[in-house]
């Protein structure tokens, strides 16, 4: 039941570790010298009059990332004329603002924290042939690779991306890594078809061009399997298992009836986990009714009789205190 859990928390297609990343050819044109995108810029500010609060009434956090400061002042701008004229959206925009809402330039993104992502990449044609701005070489540079990269790891649990790059230049740019930069935007815009294809592998393909890479499918954790043999002293030994996870998990312990052990706290084997996946994971195993707990493999390490102690007592107390009947199917 923990697979189906897992695989079910977010919709098909979605990857373990990832947000939901969505797509959008606005194709604006580039003004190459006021560095701005003018038809982006109104799409965003769409995009944030069209927000829904949660089922709290609760409206997300969001963050506006821009790719140049020139476009992150001219989003700042249209939000500011619609709070001051008190047009259409102002309320809206104000709520926004309470809730968290901020507009940032891509190499600002460090250290920020939202809910969704609103991402306006500026560049695209600067001309009515179709012309590409040269300065999208600018993305190739050390320091912009690097914001791109923290833009990927974000922890959010949406990223739409607004983009004017035609579609021939993106499946071009995403092959090669020559020019680091324009490939992980490109393969970014990829992942927005990926997910919505539901193709699981063509997800994990695209996540490991962007740096999410599995490690091996490796059997269950050694030290889970040391945690196993322990506390058969105090059980019997058919009453403990590994749980059966999809790839890219790792493999919990299930203690029968209702306990699940998991290390060191992350379900997923990516290098950069999803935050509000591993919270849904973890609440999902307690609305199933188990008892959920996390054992450390530093403290194992430090004082594993101790550790082993605390956690045989912790099951055994709860059975008795619950007078649980094992499950017998």
């Amino acid at each position: 039941h923990l697979r189906k859990v897992s695989q079910s928390i977010f919709r098909e297609g979605n990857v373990v570790g990832m947000p939901v990343v969505t797509s959008s050819y606005v194709a604006g044109r580039f003004d190459d010298l006021e560095n701005t995108n003018l038809a982006e810029a109104q799409q965003v500010v769409k995009l944030l009059n069209q927000a829904k609060p949660n089922e709290k009434r609760v409206f997300p956090a969001i963050g506006v990332v821009a790719f140049t400061h020139e476009q992150r002042d001219l989003i700042q701008t249209h939000l500011l004329k619609i709070k001051q004229e008190n047009s259409i959206g102002s309320e809206k925009i104000l709520q926004l603002e309470r809730n968290g809402l901020g507009v940032f330039c891509l190499d600002e993104l460090y250290g920020q924290s939202f809910d969704e992502l609103v991402v306006s990449c500026t560049y695209g044609p600067n001309d009515s042939a179709g012309t590409l701005t040269r300065k999208l070489a600018f993305l190739n540079t050390l320091e912009n690779i690097q914001a791109i990269r923290c833009l990927i790891a974000q922890q959010a649990n949406r990223i739409t991306v607004l983009h004017s790059l035609p579609d021939n230049f993106v499946q071009s740019a995403r092959v090669s890594d020559s020019e680091k930069g324009l490939y992980l935007l490109a393969n970014l815009l990829t992942l927005a078809d990926a997910q919505a294809s539901g193709d699981n592998e063509y997800v994990r393909e695209i996540q490991h061009k962007l740096g999410f890479v599995l490690p091996p499918n490796k059997h269950q954790s050694v030290f889970l399997q040391e945690v196993k043999n322990r506390l058969r002293a105090y059980m019997d030994a058919d009453k403990i298992a590994f749980a059966s996870m999809p790839p890219g998990l790792h493999k919990p312990l299930f203690v029968k009836p209702k306990f699940v052990i998991q290390q060191d706290a992350f379900f997923s084997r990516l290098e950069n986990t999803f935050g509000p996946w591993e919270a849904a994971m973890q609440d999902a195993v307690k609305k199933m009714g188990m008892e959920f707990r996390v054992e450390w493999a530093s403290l194992w390490f430090q004082e594993p009789k101790l550790q082993e102690r605390l956690l045989a007592s912790f099951i055994l107390k709860k059975l008795d205190s619950e007078e649980m009947v094992p499950d017998k199917s």
